[in-house]
């Protein structure tokens, strides 16, 4: 961990988020060419950005660092934290939020409000319960929220006052789309558009919808439209729109034909070609398989580049010109269930990138749980050798009392030195069961100096796609994680 301090309004942020691993069964898993999403920031105003880093007044910067106090212009006293809740883009009304005293013992229960926000005087050192949406434990027999039953949750633990948290859920039930017109190209037989790591493809008109975490931008964020025309020999030429917005109530629509939006709109054929390499892959057990991915950074999401190799290193592709704001590359290195990662942001005029295998994290293993309370069981996780990081996430799922699928749990947590969480307790009939660990990922990055950032940061991106995200426009930055992954 690198101990860096950032100034306000520059250095930007990162980690709105990068962090921990998903696992295959987690709801915000991704796909292998999956490498990147875009984090949150709150302002000195309430307002969203794409960060998710605190100021030193508690409000949100683009710098990834994180608040010592907070001032009176931050609309959070010093001895208030703030949290926000988010679904589906949208403020959560009613949202229950629990609070913890440091053993995880439950002191209250509070509600957001309209703007979906809570606003509460602590000590430091609690722990709060977030779940998206405000029916926890019950709201009636059969009762439904949202289309599910019961919300899924987030915990943060060792919460400080002016802390401003924003927790955003993704539940799919009102999932945003934008409706594109592309132009026509003579040379083209089939058009693609894509919206961070979501796409779509068929004609000039094009109706694409934002299902995924890591496609939709925080209410008030801009995002870009990414067009690829593909033709009989393959790739014929990209366009884009830059700094679009969601519309409030109906589809947002992206007209490249009579449009008036930024950017390009017109078909282009130049691109430029890169290259990312991981190095050192001789010191690697035979048995371990190893991939890489390249992004382009447009707006805060990542987009894949265009004729990507992966298969080994050197990793191949090309960017489009013009389009990014920055590039990303991931090295992934899996074996017997263990996922270390290397994801490193470069700026755009960068042509070949390289990783070494000596950055990555150890290996994390899942270790017997203790369920001495079955309510509130520790989680314990080993590692293959000693390493410091900014913070830890674990995944853990519950039976739904009064549905049929699991409760998705995510607990944020500092490292320790037991290599366990104990859950927090929460109101009685809010899951059935056992909680299960899902995964455990640890995350270390070299914008980020210690928990109280990472703690800003990954609550942001507690039910997103951790393991591939550097965060904001940031042009440089380094993210490492380690984690397992299908427990049992």
């Amino acid at each position: 961990m690198k101990k860096v301090l950032f100034s306000t309004l520059t250095a930007f942020v990162a980690v709105g988020v990068a962090f921990v691993a998903c696992t295959p069964a987690d709801e915000d898993t991704t796909t292998d060419n999956e490498a990147a999403d875009s984090g949150v920031q709150t302002t000195t105003d309430g307002s969203v950005d794409t960060d998710g880093s605190t100021t030193t007044d508690g409000s949100t910067t683009t710098d990834g660092s994180s608040t010592d106090d907070a001032t009176v212009d931050s609309g959070v006293p010093p001895t208030d934290i703030e949290v926000t809740v988010f679904s589906d883009n949208k403020p959560v009304v009613g949202a229950t939020i629990v609070f913890g005293d440091s053993t995880g013992k439950m002191t209250k229960t509070v509600y957001t409000d309209a703007q979906g926000k809570i606003k509460e005087t602590i000590a430091g050192g609690e722990m709060i319960t977030v779940a998206g949406g405000p029916a926890l434990p019950d709201a009636g027999a059969g009762a439904k929220v949202g289309g599910y039953v019961t919300p899924d949750l987030v915990t943060i633990m060792d919460v400080k006052p002016g802390d401003k948290l924003v927790v955003p859920f993704y539940p799919g039930n009102t999932t945003p789309s934008v409706d594109v017109t592309f132009q026509t190209s003579a040379a083209a037989t089939e058009y693609n558009a894509f919206v961070g790591l979501c796409s779509t493809g068929g004609g000039t008109t094009l109706g694409l919808t934002l299902e995924d975490a890591e496609c939709i931008p925080m209410p008030g964020t801009p995002f870009s439209v990414l067009g690829v025309a593909y033709g009989e020999v393959g790739f014929v030429g990209a366009s884009f729109k830059k700094g679009q917005m969601l519309a409030a109530t109906t589809n947002t629509a992206v007209d490249f034909v009579a449009g008036t939006q930024p950017a390009s709109a017109a078909w282009s054929s130049t691109t430029t070609d890169i290259t990312t390499t991981l190095t050192g892959t001789d010191s690697l057990s035979k048995s371990a398989s190893y991939y890489g991915w390249a992004t382009m950074i447009s707006d805060g999401m990542a987009f894949d580049a265009i004729e990507v190799n992966s298969e080994g290193s050197p990793t191949t592709g090309k960017i489009v010109n013009g389009f990014a704001e920055s590039l990303q590359t991931m090295w992934m290195v899996y074996e017997n269930g263990s996922d270390r990662r290397v994801i490193k942001r470069y700026p755009n005029t960068t042509t070949t990138m390289s990783t070494a295998v000596s950055e990555l994290l150890p290996s994390v293993a899942p270790a017997a749980s203790d369920v001495t309370d079955p309510v509130r069981p520790t989680m314990k996780w080993t590692q293959s050798a000693a390493a410091s990081v900014d913070g830890v996430r674990v995944s853990t799922y519950v039976g739904d009392p009064r549905g049929d699928r699991y409760i998705s749990w995510k607990i944020i947590s500092p490292q320790g030195t037991a290599n366990e969480v104990k859950l927090p307790e929460l109101p009685a009939g809010s899951f059935t069961g056992t909680p299960i660990v899902g995964d455990v990922t640890l995350l270390e990055a070299d914008f980020v100096s210690n928990y109280d950032q990472f703690r800003q940061l990954a609550s942001v991106m507690a039910n997103r796609d951790y393991n591939a995200y550097v965060g904001g426009t940031r042009a440089a930055g380094t993210v490492r994680m380690s984690s397992f992954s299908e427990a049992k």
